[in-house]
This record gives structure tokens, C-alpha cells and sequence, in this order.
């Protein structure tokens, strides 16, 4: 029996089914190679994860201070454009030299995660060397340095790095002769990893008290780069265990390379390519600056220098 011709209303019902199965395809081919990835959990088991993340808040830990009252007031007084002022502008000195004796005595910067107001350090170092008092006071302000890069967080070490940095430049330009804290008060890599652990515990106690995610800042340039859509599918509990895994990963692979500045920027150094499909991983990414390793180096060669 010969087949009937279809007709024009059977024509349109088999090229709505094609149509329809060829954007399910689509829909779905796009889900599995694009989507997909933002929904898998770590490969890694919580309780796994779990154990590798104590020892990192073991190299986080640091010894019991004070309030930070001292270093508070320092900061109070400190400007973080110091150099873009007038003279007439510029506070008076005797009060950040009272306030950097105190804080000698009190040594702590109070709370390890509270780096608020701290990049104001920098201007209140260098108002401090612009005084008749520079010579008598850069050891202490070498002991500040130490103090920031030790007991902080990785903003903390930056700032630190740059005390350093600054009373090394104020040295050479003024010829000074050094005493024994310019070799023992300097930076050294070893702080760098355990800046980088304090820093993971945290970022990771601010991700897990989160609620709900945020919307990302639209310049987070490799978060911006995300499928299109894939924000319906993203979970908050998934993105702080990927957060976690991440951390507990990156400071691990840093140990091994924290006595050379060098080897650690490298064994921190992931790319972009090498981040998971987390949307909380590619907005906290840390990398190692190269403004660390630049202080770091400058100062090893100042001290080498005869």
C-alpha cells in the first residue's frame, strides 16, 4: 500500500518536533559543556578536606597579644596620602612619635583578620622618617614592619613589606650605619607562606558565615567571563566547600616552597585555567604580587651589600 502525501498540518507538526529536539540538544549540549561544570562538588570528600584544613589553621596560628589600642592610635594618626600633602597640611610629628613608643612597648596589631585602616601605616612611616627623630626611630618602625608581616593577614604583610621598604630607601639615601635590627627585623619569605595561611582562615570564616551569594563586582574579569545563565544554577553550601577546598589546596602546595620567595610565588602561581568552576574561587583568588617579591629581594640585596 503506497504512503499518502503528508499534508500541510502534518508538514508543520513533524518540523515543530525536529525544531523542538534540535533546541533540546542544544539546550542540553550546552548544560553538560558549560553549565555542568558550576554544579559538580569538590573531588575531594568533606572529611578529607576537613583534616588537611586543621594543619592550616595550625600555620595560621599566632601567639595570644594584647587589645591593639597602641597600634590603633598609630593608625588614627597615620594618612594614607601622606606624600600628597602640603606641609602645612602634614600633622605634627611629636604626637606619631609618642604614639609609636607606646605601641613599642604594647608590640601587638590586635585582631589577625582586622586589617581595616592599616595601609594608613605607610603614610605614619613616612612622616615619621621625614622627622629629625628617623635615625632613632627605624628600628622600631623595622619592629612594626615585622609585626604587620607576622601577626596579619596578607594585606597586613603587604603593608609590612612596604615599612620595611621604606625605612631600607630612607637608609641608603641618608647613608645611615646600621645596627643588628635591620638583619633581624627583616622580612624573610617564611612570611609570606604564613601570612598566606592566615589570610585562607580568614577569607574562609567570612565565606562561611555567608548567607547567600553575592553578585560579583562586573570588573572580577574572569568571574564576568562565566556561562551565560549559570547563576540559576550556582549553590551557596557548594560554593564554600569548593572556597575551602581551595584554600586548604593552595597553602599545602605553598609549604614545601616557603623558605624561597621564588619557589613559593611559583607554587602559588596558579592561572586562571587552573581555577575550579567556583564563582567564590574566582572572586577570592589570591595571587603572590610581585611587589613582595621586589621588597623581599631588595632588602636581601641591601644586606648583602658590603
Amino acid at each position: 500500500m503506497s504512503s499518502l502525501p503528508l499534508n500541510n498540518q502534518a508538514k508543520a507538526r513533524y518540523a515543530l518536533a525536529m525544531l523542538n529536539g534540535l533546541v533540546l540538544l542544544a539546550v542540553s549540549g550546552y548544560y553538560f559543556s558549560a553549565i555542568r561544570p558550576w554544579t559538580l562538588p569538590p573531588d575531594e570528600s568533606d572529611a578529607s578536606v576537613d583534616a588537611r584544613w586543621v594543619q592550616v589553621q595550625a600555620w595560621a596560628k599566632v601567639a595570644e597579644g594584647g587589645d591593639g589600642a597602641a597600634f590603633d592610635q598609630m593608625v588614627a594618626l597615620g594618612h594614607e596620602r601622606w606624600l600628597d600633602l602640603d606641609a602645612a597640611e602634614r600633622p605634627p610629628v611629636a604626637p606619631l612619635l609618642a604614639a609609636l613608643d607606646d605601641w613599642t612597648v604594647a608590640g601587638t596589631i590586635g585582631e589577625v583578620c582586622d586589617s581595616r585602616g592599616v595601609p594608613k601605616v605607610i603614610g605614619f612611616t613616612l612622616a615619621v622618617l621625614a622627622s629629625d627623630q628617623a635615625a632613632a626611630s627605624a628600628p622600631k618602625l623595622l619592629q612594626l614592619g615585622q609585626a604587620l608581616r607576622t601577626r596579619g593577614s596578607y594585606v597586613d604583610l603587604i603593608v609590612g613589606l612596604g615599612v620595611a621598604d621604606s625605612v631600607r630607601s630612607w637608609a641608603v639615601e641618608h647613608h645611615q650605619s646600621l645596627d643588628e635590627s635591620y638583619e633581624r627585623l627583616r622580612p624573610r619569605s617564611e612570611e609570606v607562606f604564613f601570612a598566606l595561611a592566615r589570610d585562607a582562615v580568614c577569607s574562609q570564616a567570612q565565606i562561611d558565615a555567608m548567607d547567600s551569594l553575592e553578585p560579583p563586582s562586573p570588573d572580577t574579569t574572569w568571574v564576568a567571563e562565566r556561562p551565560f545563565g549559570v547563576d540559576f544554577f550556582l549553590s551557596l553550601e557548594r560554593e564554600q566547600r569548593w572556597q575551602k577546598k581551595y584554600n586548604t589546596d593552595r597553602v599545602h602546595q605553598a609549604f614545601p616552597a616557603r623558605a624561597d620567595i621564588h619557589d613559593l610565588q611559583r607554587a602559588h602561581g596558579q592561572t586562571p585555567y587552573e581555577w575550579p568552576h567556583s564563582l567564590l574561587v574566582r572572586t577570592n583568588a589570591l595571587f603572590i604580587s610581585h611587589y613582595i617579591l621586589e621588597d623581599i629581594q631588595a632588602y636581601d640585596a641591601w644586606m648583602a651589600t658590603p
